[in-house]
């Protein structure tokens, strides 16, 4: 079995821009180059199986080839208090979906959820990549994170990964 990757991304519509992405093609909505879609290329490249998720509306799934691409929005919970519980829910949502996917790495976009429900993923054996900020510098983290897999990929842009 290969690489397995599980991403939980921020709010973005992933289920729209990755099926233009499977395509070939930019979503036309937007005027810069997605980080999803520069992730799905990374990943493509290392052949691994992906299991993409956003907290945009409307939920809904889509599969293609190696791609699994999900939305699924978080709890709307009234006040303050119902607002942290959403994210920690959501939170542990994530893992259950991670730890049912096999995922070998799970990156994190910072909006998903608090960075400290992540440290259950490790009961899991999963390695938690947070993402802080999008951009073709975390594809290098990324990539060098994973051991021998970055010698080979090489971003959008024809930058070598790591």
């Amino acid at each position: 079995m290969g690489t397995r990757i599980f991403y939980a991304a921020g709010p973005g519509q992933l289920l729209e821009s990755h099926r233009h992405w499977s395509q070939g093609t930019a979503d036309p909505r937007l005027t810069a180059l997605t980080y999803s879609s520069q992730f799905a290329d990374f990943c493509d490249q290392l052949g691994a199986d992906v299991y993409m998720i956003s907290h945009a509306s409307p939920p809904g799934d889509y599969t293609s080839g190696k791609f699994r691409v999900r939305q699924k929005p978080k709890l709307q919970l009234g006040g303050a208090l119902g607002y942290h519980v959403a994210q920690f829910a959501y939170g542990l949502w994530l893992f259950l979906e991670a730890v049912k996917f096999k995922a070998d790495f799970a990156v994190i976009h910072s909006s998903s959820t608090y960075f400290f429900v992540l440290s259950i993923f490790r009961l899991a054996g999963i390695k938690v990549i947070p993402v802080l900020r999008g951009g073709p510098g975390c594809l290098n983290r990324f990539s060098a994170s994973i051991s021998g897999a970055s010698a080979e990929v090489r971003l959008p842009s024809g930058v070598a990964a790591g």
